[in-house]
């Protein structure tokens, strides 16, 4: 598969989600999203709403999604990666889905690699992703290490 223009890269979840756009294999743009409140219906349609609004304003050509493993307690993120499907196959976009392991095999050549290093794989890729790096190094628990898998799914699209 050729490496679209403009690709988004989200890594999955209902509290929160990265997301990275990525034009051929410079990030355009990185974020953290947060949804602070109790699963609902209102909730799944604000997270189908981020990623619609992203995949509209910056115009992407394929979107790749990082799922979490799935246990009995996760029936919402499937739900909202049912809804990712759906809107993508409605506004004839493709999508791909990874899992972590896929991610830590395509960047690290091992499964076997903690996300500790996963994350240093990319930033030897994105040094520009070193303020974010930093930040989840001093930070007891993660946030940032969402953003970057974002990035590396994205990058999954090169093979």
């Amino acid at each position: 598969m050729a490496f679209p223009k403009r690709s988004l890269g989200i890594s999955l979840g209902t509290r929160k989600m990265g997301v990275a756009v990525m034009e051929r294999t410079s990030i355009f743009d990185c974020q953290m999203k947060a949804f602070h409140n109790a699963w609902s219906d209102k909730k799944h349609q604000v997270i189908l709403a981020t990623i619609e609004r992203y995949i509209v304003h910056y115009s992407v050509a394929h979107v790749a999604v990082k799922v979490p493993t799935f246990s009995v307690g996760a029936p919402a993120v499937l739900e909202v990666l049912e809804g990712i499907e759906r809107l993508c196959k409605e506004i004839d976009v493709p999508i791909s889905i990874c899992s972590l392991a896929d991610l830590k095999k395509g960047w690290c050549g091992s499964q076997r690699a903690n996300k500790k290093e996963l994350m240093r794989c990319i930033l030897e890729r994105h040094p520009e992703l070193q303020r974010e790096y930093n930040k989840e190094d001093n930070n007891k628990i993660n946030y940032y290490d969402k953003l970057f898998e974002a990035v590396a799914a994205t990058n999954i699209l090169l093979n």
